[in-house]
């Protein structure tokens, strides 16, 4: 809110990624007005996949390369995160994270029907079918439950919590094609 005070706008369209596709939910519950479309990408805040299998799949391979650095043991802890073939400069700026910045171990709560009962923006959710944090199947029919102006949820099949680079053409023009619907 901030931001658009900072820069005198008042309302926005917003595009979110994971995280920041939470951040955008809990923008929607406490300030709807300012939203005039959002797009929520693999989003955290709608569903979560099976927590023991990130647990054993994500944080311990993270945890084992925080504490022992090589490149088979970071490989192995982002894997599950990648449609396909995995993006070795994506690769490399995980394991950075990974070893120098304190991760937000707590993604932003579940957002509930109640929360977003005054919000009225045209919404649109990409989720991936693959995606081990927050999968299509746990978020698709979620979505449709709490968000009252939900224009489409698609499932990108295939797809991991990082998209295969094949499918960011397709990613990016249905998003536009969002973005430019009347």
């Amino acid at each position: 809110m901030d931001v658009l005070e900072g820069l005198s706008i008042e309302r926005a369209a917003f595009i979110g990624p994971s995280y920041g596709a939470g951040i955008i939910l809990r923008t929607a519950a406490f300030a709807p007005e300012r939203i005039s479309k959002a797009v929520l990408f693999v989003p955290s805040g709608i569903a979560t996949g099976s927590i023991s299998r990130t647990i054993f799949k994500i944080f311990i391979p993270m945890f084992m390369y925080q504490l022992f650095p090589t490149d088979k043991r970071l490989l192995k802890a982002v894997s599950p995160m990648f449609s396909g073939a995995v993006d070795e400069f994506a690769v490399e700026v995980t394991g950075a994270v990974y070893l120098h910045y304190k991760l937000e171990t707590k993604m932003p709560r579940l957002t509930t029907e109640e929360e977003l009962k005054n919000y009225t923006a045209p919404t649109l959710v990409l989720a991936g079918e693959k995606d081990i944090f927050f999968p299509a199947e746990k978020i698709i029919p979620r979505a449709k439950e709490i968000i009252p102006n939900l224009i489409a949820a698609e499932c990108l099949k295939g797809e991991g919590h990082f998209p295969a680079i094949e499918s960011l053409g397709y990613i990016n023009e249905r998003i536009l094609r969002f973005l430019k619907e009347k």
